[in-house]
């Protein structure tokens, strides 16, 4: 066996548990991600609430309306934009750096 063939080898043998792991990995995440379904809007009615931190960078403000845009877009409900450190009820997005990020 040439010195290529044996390096070739030597990177299947680590590559291949690897990607078995990632494949692992992969499908609990799955899994576990759609084990818990999240409801933003049920009847046109929001039943989120998009949270920025008490100072949120110009990109987290963008982010955020832009997600309201879309989600009132699709559905024709508008969800409110609140800042930390107001107590929120329901399912609440998190965008940019925040405490509870």
């Amino acid at each position: 066996m040439g010195n290529r063939c044996k390096v070739f080898v030597v990177r299947w043998l680590w590559v291949r548990p690897a990607l078995v792991l990632l494949l692992v990995a992969g499908s609990a995440w799955e899994r576990s991600v759609a084990a818990d379904e999240v409801s933003l809007v049920t009847g046109g009615k929001p039943q989120a609430t998009i949270v920025l931190s008490d100072k949120p960078t110009s990109a987290a403000q963008l982010a955020a309306f832009e997600l309201r845009h879309f989600v009132e877009k699709i559905s024709g409900a508008r969800l409110p934009i609140v800042r930390e450190p107001n107590r929120v009820e329901g399912t609440v997005i998190l965008v940019g750096e925040s405490r509870r990020s």
